[in-house]
């Protein structure tokens, strides 16, 4: 059982799932996994996308950052990954994003 407000968390997950989906190839694999480590819920969502480069991982959660990469094929308006940052403030939880450019992205979000 995790405590927060059910609409924000529901609106941080599909943003976070919105996100994989887009960025990556059609045809590739999303894994989304929930487990527990020392009495801590971690929510992981797993892409075999385009990756992210280190400067998109430091500037994601800022409000209307675009990266170059793959935009011409997304719609995105550079929102979600700041609104999910608010909601996951909100919450207390923490987030980390494991990526590199062209070997997906990895982000898990301690409950």
């Amino acid at each position: 059982m995790v405590k927060g407000e059910r609409d924000l968390c529901y609106q941080m997950i599909t943003n976070l799932l919105s996100n994989a989906i887009k960025y990556s190839p059609n045809d590739s694999d999303i894994h989304i996994d929930l487990k527990e480590e020392e009495q801590k819920k971690i929510f992981v969502i797993q892409d075999q996308g385009y990756g992210m480069s280190e400067e998109t991982k430091q500037m994601v959660f800022e409000r209307f950052y675009k990266s170059n990469v793959h935009e011409d094929n997304v719609t995105s308006n550079g929102l979600g990954m700041a609104i999910v940052k608010v909601i996951l403030d909100v919450h207390q939880f923490d987030i980390a994003i494991e990526s590199a450019l062209e070997e997906g992205t990895t982000i898990s979000i301690t409950l």
